[in-house]
């Protein structure tokens, strides 16, 4: 049997899943960017691809 109760032990797997969502969330976001910005290079060819998107 479990020598912590089992609180913690939700408690800590809860802690997890929000971390994986962060990670999936974080690592989703700068593939999103680094794709923006890959399609914008190709399409324009200029230094500032995020900028000129804003604009």
């Amino acid at each position: 049997t479990m020598s912590f109760p089992s609180s913690s032990c939700k408690e800590a797997i809860i802690s997890l899943r929000e971390l994986w969502r962060l990670a999936i969330s974080m690592i989703s976001a700068l593939l999103f960017l680094d794709l923006i910005w890959f399609l914008d290079e190709k399409a324009t060819k200029v230094d500032f691809p995020l900028f000129n998107l804003a604009v």
